[in-house]
């Protein structure tokens, strides 16, 4: 049995998947030609925007089952200030007299 392979291509905006669907050029931030793939995308979004995949069989004839999953995770990192009080130390000469 052959496997097929899939093109798969993630892109930023509505705009681009209705470039992509349309057969036009369009932007991605990756992309990839498998029959199995995973990877750790590490962007940085602070204003929740959302992400698009498109799907794309190469074959006109066959049509082929996938499976996609995808788990997103959002790290927010929280810091905390904090003051502490470090001793202070003086040198002092001291005039010594012999008597």
């Amino acid at each position: 049995m052959k496997k097929e392979t899939l093109r798969y291509y993630f892109l930023p905006n509505h705009t681009d998947v209705q470039k992509f669907n349309s057969g036009q050029g369009y932007m991605q931030f990756k992309n990839g030609n498998v029959v199995t793939d995973f990877g750790l995308m590490n962007y940085n979004s602070t204003n929740n925007q959302k992400y698009y995949l498109g799907l794309l069989n190469d074959n006109l004839l066959d049509g082929i089952d996938v499976n996609v999953k995808i788990l997103a995770a959002v790290v927010d990192n929280q810091y905390e200030n904090i003051v502490e009080n470090m001793p202070s130390y003086f040198n002092t000469r001291i005039t010594v007299i012999e008597d």
